[in-house]
């Protein structure tokens, strides 16, 4: 119960990260300027930063969806698929925290401490999914 309440979760606040972070961002105004050559907050890589950013985002999103589905009508792969998914989601953290340039050490390290607590969360889960009995019973054997 607890993991599919953390599906529901993730999958929510992924949308609402979506939706009030990326698409505000990349129809605003503040987005256009950064193409121009001129503009001091130029990057001829920014765009197609931004653009991968956004289709990993919505990936996630999608993957979360996916196997709370799955979870939901407690299927056969619901455990491979969660595991997979938690693997994907560190993996991304991970790129993002080395890929993030932030001016303050305290941001850095705030961004490296959460990585971690998140790596520690996901070995906790992934071990349980992959050794439970209780796991195996409901999504493996059936009730």
């Amino acid at each position: 119960m607890l993991a599919g309440l953390g599906l529901g979760l993730s999958a929510f606040l992924l949308g609402q990260a979506l939706a009030t972070g990326y698409v505000p961002f990349l129809l605003g105004d503040e987005f256009p300027p950064l193409f121009d050559r001129g503009h001091p907050g130029f990057s001829p890589l920014l765009g197609a930063a931004v653009g991968l950013e956004t289709l990993a985002v919505a990936a996630l999103l999608s993957g979360y969806i996916y196997v709370l589905h799955l979870f939901l009508k407690r299927s056969v792969r619901t455990p491979r698929y969660f595991v997979g998914l938690l693997a994907l989601a560190l993996a991304y953290q991970w790129v993002t925290v080395g890929l993030t340039a932030t001016d303050s050490p305290g941001e850095s390290a705030r961004l490296l401490a959460s990585t971690i607590r998140s790596s520690l969360m996901a070995a906790i889960w992934i071990v349980y999914f992959n050794r439970s009995e209780r796991v195996r019973r409901t999504f493996i054997v059936g009730p």
